[in-house]
């Protein structure tokens, strides 16, 4: 007869199992639901039974009772009376004078088939049901309009199901924006706040580094720490404690940008005092004119090396042809740069003038690598969540087209 027959397993089980037949349930035009005299549906099995088939436009369901036979008379009446009830839910979409609650037993309308026996097969009620069903598939071809009504009822139901979706997904899309608003606001704040102070601290390590006033508050210092051999002394009283504090309040600036922005990629900046001037001696040639010269030197020990210093009256005036350098760690590239650049000190006091140019102008440009350095870590970035906008707004786009097609 042109009729497809799909045996499905049984509900209350498993949850794979009633995945399974809710899946093929929504594609079928008829249902035969087999039920078990001897342990009926619960009321809360029957009224999700009737609840999830109903709400999804599928109401033509035929109630096959079966073991109904191992039952005595009045109790046969009693479970048949009580199915009545659920099988009434589902005729809607059936012929009229066609019942569609049957009594079926299994057992002997097997062995009736088995053994031809007719008689046997018609008391076990499978021929009345055999007979009901071919007339339903008959009217069901003539007239298929249940398939659109249920169609139109599960699109609604998707169509509604689909609109919420949509809707909360705007209204969390709003959310995230606002969200990202606010933070870019407190962002903004914080980074105008962190960088007006910053920009105090360093101001003020600028206005201390300013050339003029350096040299105006310790090259003569300097000078005669030079000439006394106490540069470690001088620096330690006054020059080194300027730096670390100036440094100090530079680095709590940066720590607080990094703690607010959540960025541990900046280097505290660490200014590191230059060794004193390392002076060396060029004596003119002949053996007379360097025992003259060494007979007026007084030999002075300076930390990093021994340098010779002109004793008496000229007091530190360095003989010959002498040339510095900061610190150690100075290429050879620089020292040329210095060496052609400058001219060669002659007196302590010059010494102490290249040696705190040179200490500024590296500071100088230690302090703009670091204020680099923090901009970039204050920086508001615009793509804030842009992941996650761009899935909502993609999710959205897809139940938009959901909502067009139904």
């Amino acid at each position: 007869m042109g009729v497809e027959f799909l045996d499905l397993p049984g509900t209350n089980d498993r949850e794979e199992q009633n995945k399974l037949v809710k899946d093929q349930l929504l594609t079928s035009d008829l249902i035969i639901q087999v039920v078990d005299a001897r342990k009926l549906m619960t009321l809360e099995e029957r009224e999700n039974f009737r609840d999830w088939l109903l709400n999804r436009g599928i109401n033509s369901v035929i109630l096959v009772i079966n073991f109904l036979n191992l039952w005595e008379p009045q109790e046969q009446k009693d479970v048949y009376y009580r199915l009545r009830f659920v099988a009434e839910s589902f005729r809607s979409n059936l012929p009229s004078g066609f019942s569609n609650l049957y009594r079926v037993d299994a057992l002997p309308a097997l062995r009736g088939k088995l053994k031809g026996d007719n008689n046997e097969v018609q008391r076990s009620g499978l021929s009345m049901l055999e007979s009901a069903l071919q007339t339903i598939i008959i009217q069901q071809k003539q007239e298929q309009t249940f398939r659109r009504e249920r169609f139109e009822t599960i699109s609604f139901q998707v169509k509604e199901i689909a609109l919420n979706q949509r809707n909360n997904l705007i209204k969390q899309l709003k959310n995230i924006e606002q969200r990202i608003d606010k933070e870019k606001e407190i962002k903004q704040k914080a980074q105008q706040v962190i960088n007006q102070g910053f920009q105090r601290a360093l101001s003020d390590f600028y206005s201390w580094l300013y050339l003029p006033k350096l040299l105006n508050q310790y090259q003569n210092e300097l000078a005669i720490a030079l000439e006394q051999n106490t540069f470690q002394q001088w620096c330690n009283n006054d020059f080194q404690d300027k730096i670390i504090t100036y440094q100090k309040n530079i680095n709590e600036w940066g720590d607080k940008a990094c703690l607010f922005f959540e960025n541990n990629f900046l280097t505290p900046l660490n200014i590191s005092i230059p060794d004193p001037p390392e002076i060396s001696i060029s004596l003119p040639e002949g053996n007379e004119e360097k025992s003259n010269y060494f007979n007026d030197i007084t030999t002075v020990g300076i930390p990093t090396g021994i340098g010779l210093l002109v004793g008496g009256p000229i007091a530190a005036a360095v003989l010959g042809g002498a040339s510095y350098f900061l610190n150690k760690t100075t290429t050879q590239a620089e020292k040329e740069a210095m060496t052609q650049n400058s001219q060669t000190p002659s007196t302590s006091v010059e010494f102490a003038q290249n040696y705190l140019t040179h200490f500024s102008e590296q500071v100088l440009l230690s302090l703009r690598k670091y204020e680099q350095e923090l901009s970039k870590i204050m920086e508001v970035p615009h793509n804030l969540h842009s992941s996650e906008i761009a899935q909502l707004s993609y999710k959205i786009q897809i139940l938009n087209d959901l909502l067009t097609g139904l």
